[in-house]
């Protein structure tokens, strides 16, 4: 079932989401906090850690640009033994689904705050040139890598070639 976002007062504001996604000193982790904040109220203050994961649904299964990517599957991090798994609309589109409950998985740490948001993901990785149409787009921070201390995008190619992106420092590590 989805769920508008202009429920009542506690609608997310993709105006002032946009606008600081186009901030340049702001970066991904203001508009995700705001994202967070919103679903917690919509969810009666549920309490929400940070995120797990946030899996890009790409319109026609292969993407060009970020405006192919219209929404994300998130797993937000509600206790030690649950996530909250649910759907959200990119802007212009707007929808939320309801969420569900489900086991947190192993290997993937909590984050809240990142930099390098899917738009400047999906530029670093046609810097690459690896292939024009990606088909997959994914954001986990692995846990008990000592390789890694960031969130990472993967970005996947239509060759199966997967570009890994550092979240907070643009670092490509593939």
């Amino acid at each position: 079932m989805l769920l508008e976002t202009t429920l009542g007062d506690d609608r997310f504001d993709y105006r002032r989401a946009r606008a600081q996604i186009e901030r340049p000193s702001s970066g991904a982790t203001a508009v995700q906090e705001l994202h967070l904040e919103s679903v917690a109220k919509k969810w009666g203050d549920v309490p929400i850690r940070g995120i797990m994961r946030q899996i890009g649904v790409i319109k026609k299964r292969q993407g060009k640009s970020a405006l192919d990517v219209v929404g994300f599957d998130y797993m937000v991090h509600r206790s030690e033994e649950s996530c909250f798994q649910y759907y959200a609309a990119n802007p212009p589109l707007t929808g939320i689904t309801e969420p569900v409950t489900v086991k947190r998985p192993f290997g993937l740490e909590v984050f809240s705050d990142y930099v390098v948001d899917y738009r400047q993901a999906i530029e670093i990785f046609h810097r690459r040139e690896v292939g024009e149409v990606f088909t997959h787009l994914a954001l986990f921070k692995p846990l008990a890598n000592l390789r890694f201390d960031e969130p990472l995008w993967f970005v996947r190619a239509e060759r199966d070639v997967t570009v890994v992106i550092g979240a907070n420092s643009a670092t490509v590590y593939r």
